[in-house]
């Protein structure tokens, strides 16, 4: 984080977005938020995609939100069968999966 405030940049910001998505929302550091938002959605896979799912809604990060919905509505068969999956409990985030399969299917 300091890399960020005192450069702008941050290297090797995929190692390290699912940390610093965080301290970007605690200490009101848009730009970092948005920069870890696009790494995060850069680095999705079926694996990490419900890890992502609560980051995104944890640290309300809209954008991320919407790209992993999306992402697990076009991969839902495999990542459904991820052991991860069955942690996501949030109403709201599962009717928005389910709304974005539904949509995905008309």
């Amino acid at each position: 984080m300091l890399e960020f405030i005192y450069t702008n940049n941050v290297e090797n910001l995929g190692v390290s977005a699912d940390k610093l998505i965080g301290a970007a929302q605690k200490y009101e550091l848009p730009r970092l938020k948005a920069m870890c938002e696009d790494a995060l959605s850069k680095a999705l896979k079926p694996q990490n995609a419900a890890d992502f799912l609560k980051l995104a809604e944890l640290y309300e990060a809209p954008t991320l939100l919407d790209r992993v919905i999306n992402f697990i509505a076009v991969h839902f068969s495999v990542v459904s069968k991820c052991r991860n999956y069955n942690d996501i409990k949030c109403p709201i985030l599962l009717k928005r999966i389910a709304l974005a399969i539904a949509e995905r299917r008309c």
